[in-house]
């Protein structure tokens, strides 16, 4: 089968080949293909992990992080979250 690309993916295509992530321009285009169907095949947990990690890295970029002096910071920062975290579950579970 042969397939024509636009000039920008088939210089993306080269650019993979050159820098020796794939073998071929065939590989390329299979690897993309069969990424494109893993992500059609995605339950709703792997899309919200996604989405979630986008979320994440968004936050990451914009410095919306938190930071931590010390080890000590981090796990008191941690214990928190377990805290607020199984009271919540707490309320979802009384709740149903």
């Amino acid at each position: 089968m042969l397939a024509s690309l636009s000039p920008e993916l088939e210089k993306f295509v080269q650019s993979e080949v050159e820098t020796g992530h794939f073998a071929s321009r065939e590989a390329v285009i299979a690897a993309a293909l069969w990424d494109m169907q893993q992500r059609r095949a995605e339950t709703p947990e792997i899309k919200e992990l996604r989405r979630l990690l986008e979320e994440a890295d968004e936050d990451f970029e914009t410095g919306n992080v938190a930071r931590f002096r010390s080890v000590a910071e981090l796990r008191a920062h941690a214990e928190d979250v377990k805290v607020r975290g199984r009271a919540r579950l707490d309320a979802e579970q009384q709740a149903t």
